[in-house]
């Protein structure tokens, strides 16, 4: 065969290998045991990291390393990235939802892939929505149990909704997150709508709101009501000064008379 026959190996470019690779991958823990994974807990709170620790060790969980903020964790995870994160939300001066996020960028490579539990005192509505923008796979509240989170370990390890590369931020997320995002906005809303409602309902009607229109009405009815005790209160005691007066005066009247008797003369 004449070499010029013989198709030339054509150079496949960055953005080729970049586009041939998958867009959708299980996260790093799916699928393991306890055993088999490596943790990763991130509290700038020492009594914390030995809490989350013992709970870890006591469930006999392959591995587990501990740091103080998100900065020195991000460094050793970037070399040897672990199968699960656990971190607090309230951190310095990089929280919780900062690291996750970071992780999620493409250039993170495995590590964009680990799953994330993030633990906090104050789980509000707020930071709800913000763990699931950045695909965290829940929020635990301060304090729990041990049971409570080995539970929702396993629950992440079980877990087989995968990442997917987001085109346009460059960032994997977990499949489906808009959706969830969406939901979770319905149950809150839902949930106010139903708290609202039965509040309403058992709320006496003595401490129900009062109308703007209906407030001065009943301002004035109660300041008429107020002089008119005020006014029966001075008429009684006015009427009570006026007999003990009267009293008063038939006494004098009374020891003002000359005494008369047989041996008595008249009055100089």
């Amino acid at each position: 065969m004449a070499s010029a026959d013989i198709e030339p190996v054509r150079a496949v470019t960055a953005r080729e290998v970049k586009k041939s690779m998958p867009r959708e991958l299980p996260h790093a823990a799916c699928g393991r045991a306890l055993g088999q994974i490596d943790v990763v807990v991130i509290d700038d709170a020492k009594t914390m990291q030995t809490i989350v620790r013992s709970m870890l060790h006591s469930f006999r969980v392959g591995r587990v390393r501990t740091f103080d903020g998100a900065a020195s964790a991000m460094q050793a995870m970037i070399v040897e990235p672990p199968h699960l994160v656990i971190a607090d939300w309230r951190m310095q001066p990089v929280d919780g939802i900062a690291l996750i996020q970071a992780m999620r960028a493409e250039r993170m490579g495995a590590l964009a892939l680990v799953p994330a539990l993030l633990i906090t005192a104050h789980p509000t509505r707020n930071l709800v929505e913000a763990s699931i923008r950045v695909s965290a796979h829940g929020v635990l509240a301060k304090p729990f149990a041990p049971a409570t989170l080995i539970k929702r370990i396993e629950a992440i390890l079980s877990d087989r909704r995968p990442f997917v590369l987001d085109d346009k931020t460059h960032e994997w997320m977990i499949k489906g997150t808009p959706e969830t995002l969406e939901i979770q906005r319905t149950r809150w809303r839902k949930y106010h709508q139903v708290r609202s409602g039965y509040t309403e309902l058992i709320a006496p009607h003595a401490t129900r709101p009062t109308k703007p229109q209906e407030a001065p009405d009943k301002a004035a009815e109660a300041a008429k009501l107020d002089a008119a005790k005020v006014e029966a209160a001075a008429a009684a005691s006015k009427k009570s000064k006026g007999m003990g007066g009267r009293r008063g005066e038939t006494r004098l009247a009374t020891d003002a008379k000359p005494k008369t008797g047989h041996g008595g003369g008249k009055a100089a």
